[in-house]
């Protein structure tokens, strides 16, 4: 009767764990849905920036002289990618006599991790949105009421004055807000709302909110045109904890960024001496935004 070895028994592990992997990164896939999800490749770092908006055009007499207006750059970030991993040992004996699938419990609990891991760091950019210790390129935190603008000068903000809770005047009032913010040449930037981003404090309020023909919290039942006129996607965050008020607002062009330097992957190996099998993941990426348009956040109040 043949008997495995150990360097075999490994190489068994790592494929089941790889595959365990990929069903618990497709499980855990929240990220997806509101950041803009790029890969690396060979480069050690990225170095990001934009190109601001431009003014309106101007009225011009017969044979008048076109005014060409000069391109300001935005401000810059780099993106370098961070290293995390982690693993687990057990022995041989354990994996031979696994009567309580252990083994595969083990395997779950580290790709649990690794996909958890990913969502927190995504989530974070949101939970962080206001806090003064996190703040973007342009020296601001990412939901500020005084971003600077580059061309035209001045502020503009992407938050209530006031933090406010989920309601669906306030919600209306905030895209209101959302749908007429100045871009970085003082015109209104006419980006639609695309996506309401919650935790699961406020999934049963956005439900509410967005798949109600009629107004909710309202004795006359007027029609609701937020679901009338706009198709609204409603994104649920679970790494945002559940009893935090948070809820943004979020269109297409938004640079809310993760770029991949690897992906997760795994490896597992055995010591000859002692016959212990080890196995880890490790992944390599890094998270932000360059710019803050096209998201908008409330804290709740």
């Amino acid at each position: 009767m043949a008997v495995m070895s150990l360097s075999e028994f490994t190489d068994l592990v790592d494929m089941a764990m790889q595959e365990v992997l990929v069903d618990k990164l497709n499980l855990y896939n929240d990220y997806q849905k509101y950041m803009d999800v790029r890969d690396m490749g060979s480069k050690a770092s990225i170095k990001a920036s934009f190109v601001s908006s431009l003014g309106q055009l101007n009225e011009l007499a017969e044979n008048a002289a076109i005014n060409y207006d000069q391109l300001k750059q935005g401000y810059d970030k780099t993106f370098t990618p961070v290293k995390y991993g982690g693993g687990v040992r057990f022995s041989l004996e354990l994996a031979e006599d696994d009567q309580f699938d252990v083994v595969d419990d083990i395997g779950n609990m580290l790709m649990d991790s690794a996909a958890y891991t990913n969502e927190q760091i995504c989530a974070n950019i949101l939970i962080r949105a206001q806090n003064a210790s996190y703040t973007g390129p342009d020296g601001k935190v990412l939901a500020a009421t005084d971003h600077p603008l580059v061309y035209s000068g001045g502020t503009e903000g992407n938050r209530p004055t006031n933090n406010v809770d989920l309601t669906y005047t306030e919600f209306w009032n905030a895209v209101v807000d959302f749908e007429n913010t100045l871009n970085h040449a003082g015109l209104t930037s006419r980006q639609q709302v695309r996506r309401l981003i919650v935790g699961p404090y406020w999934e049963e309020k956005a439900t509410q909110i967005l798949g109600n023909p009629d107004q909710p919290d309202t004795t006359v039942r007027n029609i609701n045109a937020l679901i009338k006129n706009r198709k609204i996607q409603l994104v649920v965050v679970h790494n945002i904890p559940a009893d935090n008020k948070l809820w943004a607002l979020q269109g297409d062009n938004h640079t809310l960024r993760l770029y991949w330097k690897k992906r997760p992957v795994t490896d597992s190996d055995g010591d000859f001496d002692t016959s212990a099998v080890k196995t880890k993941v490790l992944m390599r990426l890094v998270t932000g935004w360059i710019d803050w348009h096209g998201i908008w956040v409330s804290a709740g109040a």
